[in-house]
């Protein structure tokens, strides 16, 4: 018997669920397309864990732990404000090989950094172990299973504002609560023992400039300029070059012509992993502007 998945949200707007009603409606459909040969299942978005671990993604059902890669066919029906976690889920199925409708949940503008891990992940580029749930509570145990400390983040925050080392229970605890308060949701990741990171500035899909970033470590584990952080410029020509190729590839991979990657290297083992890759890097603000502005003009009349 061949299995269909059919996926709906609550979330019409916003960050908070309007009803259940769409829920009715999805287990409505699944029951009008029943049949001897076809077994449908119906899962809420908001049920769904996205997790990735040694670069291996899973988008599993919270309860359960079926993977939505093991359906021979995946239904969204309503996904409102989410989306840039269908487009996840749109990415995912199409690196599994399995029918989804529609097809262009694949195709949305990637916002936010689930949606870009997933994409990098899937694309054998080194992301940091991650996991998000709508249901925040089954995101943070999932990440309490690394231990102490960890970080947590919001989903499409911007220039180190809700970002955070989790020191213990506590913290966690009062970061959720705050979070939850403002309709902020938060993702997990493993963290990473560094000593700074580095923002590749890519035109035309080429790494042209590198920014070494470091915190002050006495105030922050961030590493963001906004936040306080010193910086240095690095020549390309002292980069490692498979870091330098997957800076190549993600802003490929993201359509991005200019965009700046986030390259951190870990302290202990010497790899790296790409964070992000911005859409909009500061050109005009922050450190360098003229080094910035040079290198943008330069592609620009390239073109």
């Amino acid at each position: 018997m061949k299995r269909a998945l059919f996926l709906s949200t609550c979330y019409k707007n916003g960050r908070q669920p309007s009803s259940n009603k769409a829920k009715a409606i999805l287990e409505d459909m699944a029951r009008m397309s029943r049949s001897s040969e076809l077994n449908v299942d119906t899962v809420m978005i908001e049920d769904l864990r996205f997790l990735i671990e040694n670069n291996q993604v899973s988008i599993v059902v919270t309860d359960t732990g079926a993977d939505i890669a093991n359906y021979d066919v995946v239904y969204v029906k309503f996904w409102g404000g989410l989306h840039n976690l269908v487009g996840a889920i749109g990415i995912y199925l199409k690196a599994k090989a399995v029918k989804f409708i529609c097809g262009e949940i694949a195709n949305y503008r990637l916002e936010d950094k689930i949606s870009e891990g997933i994409l990098m992940a899937t694309n054998d580029i080194s992301y940091p172990d991650t996991v998000f749930s709508i249901d925040q509570e089954a995101m943070a145990n999932q990440a309490k299973t690394w231990g102490y400390p960890f970080v947590i983040k919001a989903i499409d925050g911007q220039k180190g504002d809700d970002n955070y080392l989790v020191r213990d229970e506590h913290h966690l605890q009062e970061i959720m609560h705050d979070a939850n308060e403002r309709s902020v949701w938060l993702m997990a990741q493993r963290m990473v023992p560094n000593s700074g990171d580095y923002r590749v500035l890519c035109f035309g899909f080429e790494p042209k400039l590198i920014i070494k970033r470091v915190g002050d470590r006495s105030k922050t584990y961030l590493n963001n300029t906004s936040q306080g952080a010193s910086a240095e410029l690095v020549a390309c020509a002292d980069f490692p070059a498979d870091a330098l190729d997957a800076c190549r590839k993600v802003s490929r991979l993201a359509n991005r012509e200019v965009a700046g990657v986030d390259v951190m290297f870990n302290d202990n083992t010497g790899s790296y992993v790409v964070l992000e890759v911005n859409y909009s890097p500061q050109l005009v603000t922050g450190m360098f502007v003229d080094d910035k502005i040079r290198a943008w003009t330069e592609y620009l009349h390239s073109l």
